[in-house]
């Protein structure tokens, strides 16, 4: 009998550290207390496509629930040049909203969601091989650099507080719901 129960815990011992080992790139969780991935990821596609300032045209998004990811696609000049950022919501570190401000510091109308990444190069910028071809690219009479970026943050800007704050409520669920987010801290 105690042979038994020596190989059933150690049974269950490797069994618990190859659960470990695999959670850290495991799928998606199921939410027992709030929206799937599915339905926050499809909120937040529709309020940054309906609700964000188009200041560098209008944002087009793509989210992936499988892989946690969402794509930002805007397009500055039609058929010259689109910009595509992407990151992971297992990436997210902090999200704010605060008041934007104009070229000499001073409160402006709107806010800014500011998506901050858990390192320097999380958010990628990722242009088509013609796009780079082009090399500089004239948009609004300035002049643009097309090549391939990483960033450490991105943000989005809305006429709305409560909207910005609703987005970025999504945001942290959908953080949570990929296995990421805030950690208790030991100390």
């Amino acid at each position: 009998m105690k042979r038994y129960l020596v190989t059933a815990w150690i049974i269950a011992l490797v069994a618990g550290a190859a659960w470990a080992q695999e959670k850290k790139d495991a799928p998606p969780q199921l939410s027992d207390n709030g929206p799937s991935l599915e339905v926050t990821m499809k909120f937040i596609k529709d309020k940054v496509e309906a609700k964000a300032e188009p200041r560098w045209g209008s944002p087009l998004i793509e989210a992936d629930p499988a892989t946690c990811e969402l794509t930002e696609t805007r397009n500055f000049h039609p058929g010259q040049l689109a910009s595509r950022k992407s990151f992971s919501f297992r990436e997210v570190e902090k999200l704010e909203v605060t008041q934007a401000q104009d070229e000499d510091g001073n409160a402006a109308s709107d806010f800014v969601l500011k998506i901050l990444m858990t390192t320097n190069k999380s958010v990628h910028e990722r242009y088509t091989q013609e796009e780079k071809k082009a090399k500089n690219v004239q948009v609004n009479g300035a002049k643009w650099h097309v090549g391939d970026r990483d960033y450490g943050s991105m943000s989005w800007f809305f006429s709305d507080e409560d909207v910005a704050n609703r987005v970025a409520k999504a945001m942290i669920h959908a953080v949570e719901l990929c296995g990421s987010g805030s950690k208790p801290e030991p100390f």
